[in-house]
């Protein structure tokens, strides 16, 4: 005859980091069925718990549970940027669909509904194509510049200044959520267990899809590359007047786009200054 095991008497041989898994757990199920349903009865989480006190590892857990306090802080933050920066990008999309349906009452015909079916990317790819075709008839039709006038009597081509302010809240948005990819991975390090549940983790993957195409200049991003080139041959103008991560992205995308070690050393310190004031007893 097989002998059942209760949570109580396995409790015994788990270590902290596994008694903690399954608290942490219990709390993900409970959580995700609005309490309907747990991994653990409350005896057995009691059990847990007393087994903790009883072995001294009490310390330990609170430790660990003020850990994964913060990081679920961190999860719902997750979500609120990674819509955020996907509402910027989508402001972006706009911007330059506006633009490029611009072309067609300026002279250049093309299929905007056959557009707009096509993904993202492949829509830019046509944009970019088209752009590369008509050089000369690309700043009056799509409006990506702006000319402004110098006192001697010439002008200096600068950047459409909506697309200026869209781009750098995005480029601010997916730093944003760097920094936020950057604190789940330090908790759960801290830990040395995962922290988040699941789902959670599934929008860490989506954050990190959206930050990887952000770096790639996918989709409409792409109109930073006309941007770029033209301030590579000299044509472009900064706008001393735009912030300064535009600028910055101009002259070097890749490392403006990512997180400066100071930016790491804030969080982090932040992270510290949030775990010496946790409650948790």
């Amino acid at each position: 005859m097989k002998t059942k095991l209760s949570i109580k008497q396995l409790a015994k041989d788990m270590s902290l980091k596994d008694k903690a898994k399954l608290l942490f757990a219990d709390f993900h199920r409970q959580n995700e069925t609005s309490g309907k349903e747990r991994v653990l009865t409350r005896e057995e989480e009691r059990a847990i718990t007393k087994d903790c006190q009883d072995k001294n590892q009490i310390n330990g857990l609170n430790r660990l549970t003020q850990l994964f306090n913060l990081s679920q802080k961190a999860g719902i933050d997750l979500y609120v940027r990674l819509l955020e920066l996907r509402n910027h990008i989508g402001k972006i999309n706009t911007l330059v669909m506006t633009m490029y349906g611009r072309c067609m009452m300026e002279g250049l015909m093309i299929d905007l509904e056959s557009l707009m079916e096509e993904s993202s990317k492949k829509a830019a790819k046509k944009l970019e194509t088209i752009l590369e075709q008509n050089p000369l008839f690309m700043p009056d039709s799509f409006d990506l510049f702006r000319y402004v006038e110098t006192s001697n009597e010439d002008y200096e081509m600068m950047p459409n200044l909506y697309f200026q302010t869209l781009f750098t809240r995005a480029l601010k948005s997916q730093k944003r959520l760097q920094q936020v990819l950057h604190a789940i991975e330090y908790l759960d390090t801290k830990a040395g267990i995962s922290l988040l549940s699941d789902w959670n983790y599934d929008y860490v993957d989506e954050a990190m899809s959206e930050i990887k195409e952000f770096s790639e200049k996918q989709g409409f991003i792409m109109a930073m590359n006309i941007y770029i080139g033209s301030y590579k041959k000299k044509d472009l103008t900064l706008d001393q007047e735009a912030d300064v991560l535009f600028n910055q992205a101009i002259k070097d995308y890749d490392m403006a786009i990512q997180l400066t070690q100071e930016d790491v050393e804030i969080m982090e310190e932040m992270l510290e200054r949030n775990l010496k004031r946790d409650p948790t007893p």
